[in-house]
C-alpha cells in the first residue's frame, strides 16, 4: 500500500506499504516493499542497509521505514499532484536502478 499501510511495525502485520513499479520494460511489475529475513523473491526490491554477508537478514523495521522515506519523499516533492488513492500512477516519477 502506497495510501493507506499500517502503522504496525510487526512484519505479520498487513497493508504494509509499498509501491508497484510498471511499467518496467521487460515485466508486467516490480513491487517494492519491506525485507523481512532473508527471501530469494524475484520480482520483488526490498530496500535495506548494507549486509555483511549475502546470506544476513533484512532488518524488517529498517527496510519498513526505507520504503516509508521514499513514499514521504515523493509525496513531499510532488505535493498536490501526488495521488490521494492506491492503484492510481504517480505522476513525473521515474525510478533508475544502477
Amino acid at each position: 500500500m502506497t495510501i493507506g499501510y499500517t502503522s504496525n511495525v510487526n512484519p505479520a502485520a498487513l497493508k504494509r506499504p509499498g509501491l508497484l513499479l510498471s511499467p518496467t520494460g521487460k515485466r508486467v511489475g516490480i513491487l517494492m516493499h519491506p525485507g523481512r529475513g532473508f527471501l530469494s523473491s524475484i520480482g520483488c526490491i526490498n530496500p535495506a542497509t548494507k549486509l555483511a554477508i549475502a546470506t544476513d537478514d533484512i532488518n524488517f523495521v529498517d527496510s519498513r521505514k526505507r520504503v516509508i522515506a521514499i513514499i514521504d519523499d515523493m509525496k513531499a516533492f510532488l505535493g498536490a499532484s501526488f495521488p490521494g488513492s492506491n492503484g492510481v500512477k504517480i505522476p513525473n516519477a521515474t525510478i533508475v536502478i544502477k
